[in-house]
């Protein structure tokens, strides 16, 4: 199955990402354009992208670093240096 994920890696792009195939099915981790491993079970595909960005040393992509605080408070309870922005829209989130 690998060689069908081969084909779908976009070509420079080094921060990670995902690849979701068959129906959300079956997911890679790809980092610098490797497929580093496959995401099982899939509810743990942002952990798992999060972790990518820490293990490889990676810094967030330019523009998203409200995005992964977020989803840093959201996964693992991590609120420290959020974004005014980002405390507001979580703040909100609550009152719903």
């Amino acid at each position: 199955m690998q060689g069908d994920v081969s084909g779908l890696i976009k070509k420079g792009q080094k921060s990670p990402y995902i690849i979701v195939l068959e129906h959300g099915e079956q997911a890679f981790l790809v980092v610098d354009k490797i497929i580093v491993c496959e995401c099982t079970p899939i509810e743990n595909i942002p952990l798992i992208l999060l972790s990518a960005f820490f293990c490889f040393n990676i810094h967030y992509p330019q523009g998203c670093h409200n995005f992964y605080s977020f989803m840093e408070y959201i996964f693992l309870n991590k609120n420290s240096k959020l974004a005014a922005s980002v405390k507001h829209f979580i703040a909100s989130l609550k009152n719903i």
